[in-house]
């Protein structure tokens, strides 16, 4: 039994690693295909490439059992993207049964929402397993046409489905609306959203796809697909919910991508109110990276161990934050985090003025930014 890796995930699955072992197997196969140029062109010949048989049920099986009610993966998708696993799974069981008659909606509908569902649960799937078999176990290249593909879901598709969602939300709450509701369900539904003012807030995502290409000249980017692109997604995602506003100030996010010398730099940061010199530091139990150290009311894992595993791949990532002075006696609000250090030590932490320097180097008021260094190999 699993009883290794993030432990939230590993002891309540309780499912031994072979299993784990063959979803991932299964899941890459379908992946190959369902990423595949022939896909995505509509050529002719591609229901002629299938996975091999049993493949695309194996693997629907083998998610769906695992995203289940009654185990532990599936409280941690939020409930976006719970609903779309859902419908990719059905549209999987179209793909498997129908073959060579799939209705061209189905084939729609996987080319734009296949690899946002893919990167969630195979990231999901790699927490369940001890840091060690993550490098041997994962995919340890990432397809810029894949980062490509998930950042263009998110900014068309789920910012799009948040903001329509806590709209919805909002109206029920509001007194002013036609909607009778008891106290009790109001303040239910205040909590449940997250995402309150997201209505007001921008996300720029500045990346020139065409130039990225042609700058990766046939270089790999060295990180497993899932590690990297899901931890994107839940950074840009945390700072949307309402628990890292300023008071009477909106937050805005930026997302910027680039390839410069040797690796691709992925830069996001906020507006927000910033963080405490806690939440970054790792021997602190409520720093960002510890199990259930979340302070946006999501269940932690978001950014769980993320530092260690990015490592693993030769990733680094900085982190640079500049609070919101609470009061005048915080005159040096500054934080910062390095998941490298000099000799046997895995880590960099400054704060207060020993951080004051390298952050406004990056921060001109207040808020976060998180900044991946990945390798590019030829």
């Amino acid at each position: 039994m699993l009883r290794e890796g993030s432990p939230e995930i590993g002891i309540e699955i309780e499912r031994d690693k072979e299993k784990i072992l063959k979803c991932l197997k299964d899941l890459y196969e379908l992946d190959d295909f369902l990423s595949s140029d022939e896909f995505f062109t509509g050529a002719e010949s591609f229901l002629d490439n299938l996975p091999s048989d049993g493949v695309i049920d194996s693997a629907r099986i083998a998610v769906m059992e695992v995203i289940k009610k009654d185990v532990g993966l599936k409280k941690h998708f939020e409930h976006d993207v719970t609903t779309l696993a859902t419908t990719v799974l059905g549209n999987l069981r179209l793909l498997e049964k129908k073959k060579g008659e799939v209705p061209y909606k189905t084939i729609e509908f996987l080319q734009k929402n296949w690899s946002r569902f893919f990167v969630s649960v195979e990231d999901l799937l790699l927490r369940a397993l001890p840091d060690s078999d993550v490098k041997e176990n994962a995919r340890n290249f990432t397809k810029l046409q894949t980062l490509h593909r998930v950042m263009e879901y998110f900014v068309s598709t789920e910012f799009k489905s948040l903001k329509e969602k806590s709209m919805s939300l909002s109206k029920e709450v509001n007194p002013g609306t036609e909607i009778k509701i008891d106290s009790d369900l109001r303040s239910i539904l205040q909590r449940e959203n997250h995402y309150d003012g997201i209505e007001n807030r921008e996300l720029n995502v500045i990346a020139d796809w065409n130039e990225l290409e042609r700058k990766l000249a046939g270089r790999q980017i060295v990180m497993d697909q899932g590690v990297l692109l899901n931890f994107i997604l839940n950074a840009i995602r945390n700072p949307l919910k309402k628990a890292i506003e300023v008071a009477g100030k909106h937050t805005n996010i930026r997302v910027e991508i680039k390839i410069v010398g040797e690796e691709l730099l992925v830069k996001i940061s906020d507006t927000g109110k910033g963080m405490e010199d806690k939440h970054l530091d790792p021997n602190d139990p409520s720093c960002i990276f510890n199990k259930g150290a979340s302070s946006t009311n999501s269940t932690g894992l978001g950014l769980t161990n993320f530092q260690n595993r990015f490592r693993i791949f030769g990733g680094k990532l900085e982190v640079f934050s500049r609070r919101y002075p609470s009061n005048e006696m915080d005159d040096t609000p500054f934080v910062y985090y390095s998941n490298y250090g000099e000799k046997e030590v895995n880590f960099t932490f400054y704060s207060g003025g020993d951080a004051k320097e390298i952050v406004q180097s990056q921060i001109d008021d207040h808020g976060t930014e998180f900044t991946l260094h990945v390798p590019l190999v030829v």
